[in-house]
């Protein structure tokens, strides 16, 4: 039977190299969450029907959010999408459907889960796959893959 070649205390102090460089690469991202809306003042006499209707119950919509560090990754090769209706071959104009790849600690991926929007660099980004966890020793990070909403 073989034996580790790093102690668990190596093995901790590498690990936490990577916590190091993503505070140096990482990015400010802001993570939308679904909005909580609180009723303030109530009435029995509420219209569910007619959400606008004046006697209804008084509410407050408050957006949840959160700026976490994501190291960012865009995709290397953007394939070209052409609108729905038309055949591939007459020339057409394409939507650019491309991907972008992020990396989050432990803390922005707890948030990231019950997320529905997510921006950065001026864009809007919806989450299309599950968390990869990764790691030297322990999966301590998550990629995600995302694309921008059009």
């Amino acid at each position: 039977m073989g034996t580790s070649l790093l102690s668990t205390a190596e093995k901790n102090a590498l690990g936490d190299v990577f916590y190091d460089l993503h505070q140096t690469f990482g990015r400010n991202i802001t993570i939308y969450q679904t909005a909580v809306e609180t009723v303030l003042v109530t009435n029995p006499d509420n219209n569910f029907l007619y959400q606008q209707a004046a006697m209804n119950s008084l509410t407050s919509t408050v957006i949840q959010s959160g700026v976490y560090l994501a190291r960012i990754l865009y995709g290397k090769r953007e394939d070209l999408v052409p609108f729905a209706g038309g055949g591939l071959s007459q020339n057409q104009i394409r939507l650019s459907e491309g991907e972008v790849r992020i990396q989050l600690d432990p803390t922005g991926s707890a948030y990231l889960a019950g997320c529905e929007r997510i921006q950065f660099d001026g864009n809007t980004f919806n989450v299309v796959t599950d968390p990869r966890p990764h790691g030297l020793f322990k999966p301590d990070f998550n990629t995600y893959y995302l694309k921008k909403v059009q």
